[in-house]
């Protein structure tokens, strides 16, 4: 789960949730960092900061993502919010999700 090897790229066909991993870094018990290049145009790198519940929560979003038809009618899980905020324009340093971070159809 390490994303130094990854560079910011135009998607061309949907990761699988293994692929996605390999952007996302837990950093300590109670934070993730998602690395550059997890979502397209990322500026700086996302953090979010978790609890056992969250984490587990956050991670079973994305594996249904990744495992779905993308038929979600527009539903963004919450590590794809977090890492589309750090791709809009001054954004400085890193993208921040509280742990009351949730799904929906936000950025």
């Amino acid at each position: 789960m390490d994303s130094n090897n990854h560079t910011n790229s135009k998607k061309t066909r949907k990761r699988s949730f293994e692929e996605e991993l390999e952007y996302i870094t837990k950093v300590s018990d109670t934070r993730y960092r998602i690395g550059i290049g997890f979502v397209p145009n990322m500026n700086v790198p996302a953090e979010v900061v978790v609890n056992p519940k969250l984490e587990e929560l956050l991670l079973e979003e994305l594996r249904n993502a990744c495992d779905g038809d993308g038929g979600g009618g527009g539903f963004i899980p919450a590590l794809k919010q977090v890492a589309n905020v750090a791709a809009l324009p001054g954004i400085v340093k890193t993208s921040l999700a509280m742990p009351d971070v949730h799904s929906g159809y936000g950025f």
